[in-house]
């Protein structure tokens, strides 16, 4: 599946329009356990994994995370693959239904795997939430009314990669939501950016429209992260 020339061209053509001399020491950042598919990516751009530590409060993730993207670059690192699955997907489909116009119907879309009730659920935590996010003044305050410190840490991790100038491949809702948040809060270079993988929820879809990136690998309904 990764070794489509497709895909391994557009890392190519991506990769070569940034940054130079070409890739030294790409490396993969994941807010948990990459997927399988991460992990493959990773290994065709030779990148080596790292999974992050999540402080416990969305001030400190985004410090902590911020500050190891410092570490890294430093260190010569020249791409990350950010990757994290959404332990709590209504928390990143909250952020961003709130700055792409998506109603929380829409945005959680319908799965026909799921209960009755636990759709319900879903609608309603992503309704709450979404109030909490348009409430917030600026992005310490979105991520403090989401209190979600995975998201906040990449959140701070994707904002240090941007302000280092480094190439970011995504993967995962949360990632889709911070760089929403980004986008809506500070300056976002999505040149910078591309997406690993489709994701057929709703709220990816209307990421990715907002962010005007299409994903390098066509894989379906995924997984996060």
């Amino acid at each position: 599946m990764v070794g489509d020339g497709g895909l391994l061209t557009r890392l190519r053509d991506w990769l070569a329009a940034g940054p130079q001399p070409p890739l030294r020491r790409p490396r993969l950042l994941s807010a948990g356990p990459p997927a399988k598919y991460v992990l493959e990516i990773a290994a065709a751009v030779d990148a080596s994994p790292l999974v992050m530590s999540t402080p416990e409060t969305t001030q400190g993730a985004y410090a902590a995370a911020a500050e190891l993207i410092d570490r890294e670059v430093d260190a010569g690192c020249d791409l990350v693959l950010l990757a994290a699955p959404a332990a709590v997907a209504e928390l990143a489909t909250a952020a961003i239904a709130a700055f792409t116009g998506e109603e929380p119907v829409k945005a959680v879309g319908f799965d026909p795997r799921l209960p009755d009730r636990e759709w319900t659920a879903r609608v309603v935590a992503v309704r709450d939430a979404l109030r909490l996010v348009e409430l917030a003044a600026d992005l310490p305050g979105a991520l403090g009314a989401l209190a979600d410190p995975a998201l906040a840490g990449v959140t701070g991790a994707l904002e240090q990669a941007v302000r280092r100038r480094t190439p970011i491949v995504l993967d995962g809702l949360p990632t889709l939501a911070a760089a929403v948040l980004l986008a809506h809060y500070a300056e976002l270079d999505t040149g910078l950016l591309q997406i690993a993988g489709t994701d057929a929820r709703p709220a990816a879809t209307a990421a990715h429209r907002a962010l005007g990136l299409r994903p390098l690998l066509d894989l379906g309904d995924t997984d996060d992260g």
